[in-house]
């Protein structure tokens, strides 16, 4: 079993796959914040006060949910919430 940590470092780095398998640069656009436990991605890339699409990943989803499925949920939902 993964530690917390392990869990939460492979879901950003499956999040980073996913924005780069669409032709997105993660860089420009991915922000994880560890702390709060929360993938975050900017709705306006490049302005000084940027508005965020965020989604809380809570410890039983990091221990239990299929994390390339999670990672590509939040792509898909980052996606819509684009109007795309």
């Amino acid at each position: 079993m993964s530690t917390h940590a392990e869990s939460w470092d492979r879901l950003v780095t499956l999040v980073v796959e996913e924005f780069s398998a669409h032709g997105q640069d993660p860089g420009a656009v991915f922000e994880p914040d560890h702390q709060h436990q929360r993938l975050r991605a900017r709705l306006t890339p490049g302005t000084k006060s940027p508005e965020w699409f965020a989604v809380d990943v809570t410890a039983q989803q990091l221990q239990t949910a299929d994390l390339k499925r999670t990672a590509q949920d939040f792509y898909a939902a980052y996606r819509k919430a684009l109007g795309k």
